[in-house]
């Protein structure tokens, strides 16, 4: 499967030169341990990476947009790419 299908899966060789990624977790998704070793494998080939891990969340979180850290995670993920966006 090429890494474009699967990031997580890309080497070393692959990842580096990419851009720097911000890569946001759930607690209790079954693909949160997938993104942390992207964002480690990110950071170990040189790219500019950062993590965040939304405690007490869920896979599908964002369905619930009245709960606090989903704000949080939200507000975040929008400033992220205001910054990225120069907006």
């Amino acid at each position: 499967m090429p890494a474009y299908a699967a990031p997580a899966r890309a080497t070393g060789a692959e990842l580096a030169g990419l851009p720097p990624a911000y890569v946001a977790v759930m607690q209790y998704d079954p693909l949160r341990d997938e993104g942390i070793d992207y964002a480690r494998a990110l950071l170990a080939a040189g790219v500019t990476a950062e993590l965040h891990l939304f405690p007490g969340t869920f896979h599908g979180a964002a369905m619930v947009p009245h709960a606090g850290v989903v704000q949080r995670a939200t507000a975040e993920a929008v400033a992220v790419l205001r910054g990225v966006l120069g907006g």
